[in-house]
């Protein structure tokens, strides 16, 4: 397969992450990192996951060998679930959250004549890919770490930051 559907769900991530609200720009690999661990493993690693690999990262659904899955058709769904996960009302605006059904939707109608059956069981499992990865997500001290406030050391030879010159000292940052 190609990968277009990849591509076309890194680009509107590269939008969503442009548009949202409260993401520092540390972070700006977080939402590419976790998409990509959904993107590859919503494509049957078979042994070459990565599930028990990374700390914390045990608990990915696997394949049944018994059936037969479309694969863009789980990334797709892996994709999108991601995002609405990772892009909500609290960071996002509503257009952008549009953007993730309206893609989702648009790639899905790319593959006409894919039977019902096969699309449903592969979308299943993307789906629960990216609800795992996203789980994961939760673990690595993100949010917590966002929330703390740093205080500077004080003393004798500790740095003080300084507001450059041009800043407001009752500005957004000082």
């Amino acid at each position: 397969y190609s990968s277009d559907v990849i591509d076309k769900w890194l680009t509107l991530e590269l939008r969503l992450f442009k548009h949202a609200k409260g993401i520092g720009n540390g972070a700006f690999a977080r939402p590419f990192a976790y998409s990509g661990i959904c993107a590859f493993e919503s494509t049957d690693p078979g042994k070459d996951s990565w599930k028990g690999k990374y700390n914390g990262l045990a608990d990915l659904p696997s394949t049944d060998k018994l059936k037969i899955y479309h694969w863009p058709s789980s990334v797709n769904a892996s994709l999108a679930e991601f995002n609405r996960l990772f892009f909500t009302t609290a960071n996002s605006s509503q257009v952008d959250i549009a953007a993730i059904d309206s893609l989702e939707a648009a790639i899905h109608a790319g593959f006409s004549g894919l039977q019902p059956a096969l699309a449903n069981v592969s979308e299943d499992f993307g789906k629960s890919i990216a609800d795992a990865v996203f789980a994961w997500s939760q673990t690595d001290g993100y949010p917590q770490n966002n929330a703390l406030v740093y205080t500077p050391p004080v003393g004798p030879g500790r740095w003080v930051p300084t507001p450059p010159a041009f800043a407001k000292a009752s500005g957004p940052y000082w």
